[in-house]
């Protein structure tokens, strides 16, 4: 929900300060992903204990502005539609996975740079489901 509000903020802003924009570096991307695990066998000598069919979607946004060579502003926003994959996600639908936004200014008498938001620190089943045998 919270992806929704920030994406949707950000096109409505887009779209009445156009000019605004033009000093923002805007881009994204989109991977769509199906996969099919079947196990042929014993079920329970499986490293995969969920089969079939499965499908989910990445989408990123990312921003940037340059005031100046030591003034920026950075962002990104990430999120997943997933319709049924159990290895990418428990959650299922719109699922909101990284929210960051950096300001650093390096012309004020004391520099700084501030970052809220959260850091990529994510393990889904995807990545933590692997047989841990040597190769």
């Amino acid at each position: 929900m919270i992806i929704r509000s920030l994406v949707f903020t950000l096109l409505l802003f887009s779209l009445t300060n156009a000019a605004a924009v033009t000093d923002w570096n805007i881009s994204g991307s989109n991977t769509l992903r199906a996969s099919v695990y079947e196990v042929n066998g014993a079920a329970n000598g499986s490293p995969y204990p969920f089969t079939g069919d499965m499908f989910f979607d990445e989408l990123s946004l990312y921003f940037s502005k340059d005031d100046s060579e030591y003034k920026s502003w950075q962002g990104e926003i990430t999120g997943l539609y997933n319709v049924n994959d159990d290895y990418r996600s428990q959650d299922f639908g719109l699922v909101p996975e990284r929210i960051n936004l950096t300001r650093e200014n390096g012309e004020s008498s004391l520099p700084f740079r501030a970052e809220v938001g959260d850091f990529f620190a994510y393990y889904s089943f995807l990545t933590s489901q692997r047989s841990l045998k040597g190769v």
